[in-house]
């Protein structure tokens, strides 16, 4: 058979779409995905965890950093708030106030800076993806989703 001389009159192949890597594509809520979603709960530990607890309804890995990421971050507030009145108390006792003063202080900066690793290592294991549990707080929420999941009602 011969070939056809005009090649504009034989149909054009059609273009092959390249291949799209297939992912976890479950949404969190608000459409982002897991990893980012519990990146801000990890953020704003407080804020970012309620609205997430809130909001996502199904996703474990979303829902586990909301709830650890809360607890860290009332705990922060708490320990804040008691060496804040600590100081207040013990910092104006006589004669050993001054010292008080010192000790409570450079105990709150080791406080803080342990907070800061941790604070850190949560954003970095949240956005890439993995379960990391803070020590005794991970265990914490676990069965605090467990009891949450157990009294919801079930979805329609």
């Amino acid at each position: 058979m011969p070939e056809d001389p005009n090649p504009a009159s034989s149909p054009a192949p059609e273009p092959v779409a390249p291949p799209v890597p297939v992912e976890d594509t479950a949404a969190a809520a608000g459409g982002l995905e897991p990893k980012v979603a519990a990146g801000l709960c990890c953020i704003f530990p407080i804020v970012g965890s309620i609205i997430f607890l809130v909001l996502e309804k199904k996703n474990k890995f979303v829902r586990f950093w909301a709830m650890q990421s809360l607890l860290f971050g009332i705990l922060a507030f708490a320990a804040g708030v008691l060496f804040v009145f600590a100081h207040l108390i013990l910092g104006h006792m006589p004669f050993v106030g001054g010292l008080m003063s010192f000790f409570l202080g450079a105990l709150y900066w080791v406080f803080r800076i342990g907070w800061l690793i941790v604070y850190v290592i949560c954003i970095v294991k949240a956005f890439s993806k993995l379960e990391w549990e803070i020590p005794i707080l991970g265990k914490i929420a676990r069965e605090q989703l467990a009891k949450m999941d157990r009294h919801e009602p079930a979805a329609s």
